[in-house]
């Protein structure tokens, strides 16, 4: 048997693999083969790898070898770019960097748009529209909240991802990062 050439087995990556990811890259332990690779299939634990020892763009574990190659790669290819909004194909999953001011009337089409997106994608899961506009409104709440009081603005993200379940529409660890 070639165990050279086998794939790594694959693990999901999660806010305690962040954890422990960042702390043994601050302690210079992640130099060697990974021994399993993270399949970031949630979105906001993949912003707070991004998100470590980084300006709001690219951290240095957002490209590292213990991530898989493929599972979110279109979402982390547009988090490293200097793109302010993102949406996916399907438009069920994005972000919005908090570079707009949400106290600046100019700001309000991107923003909307961003927001819109959000609203459509909860729906278009399964939840009913009130309870739809009641979550964008607190992704608009997050993201004055980010402005209001983190001192680095610049930073901050909101991002989202709808998926259906059996039960409809579940939201798991929802994420509002900024730096500050």
């Amino acid at each position: 048997m070639d165990f050279a050439n086998r794939p790594l087995p694959r693990e999901t990556l999660t806010f305690e693999v962040v954890d422990d990811l960042v702390g043994a890259h601050l302690r210079g332990r992640l130099k060697g083969t990974p021994q399993v690779r993270y399949a970031a299939t949630e979105v906001c634990p993949l912003i707070e790898l991004m998100m470590e020892s980084n300006n709001g763009r690219m951290g240095p574990l957002l490209q590292t070898p213990w991530l898989d190659s493929t599972t979110q790669l279109d979402f982390r290819r547009a988090l490293a770019s200097n793109q302010n909004i993102w949406l996916d194909e399907a438009r069920l999953r994005g972000f919005m960097r908090t570079t707009f001011d949400p106290r600046v009337e100019a700001d309000d089409l991107q923003r909307n748009r961003f927001l819109i997106a959000a609203r459509t994608a909860a729906e278009t899961s399964g939840l009913v529209k009130p309870v739809a506009q009641s979550l964008t409104a607190a992704l608009r709440e997050m993201e004055s909240n980010i402005h209001e009081h983190s001192g680095a603005s610049s930073t901050g993200i909101l991002a989202f991802q709808a998926r259906p379940s059996a039960r409809g529409f579940r939201i798991r660890n929802p994420c509002n990062l900024a730096r500050g």
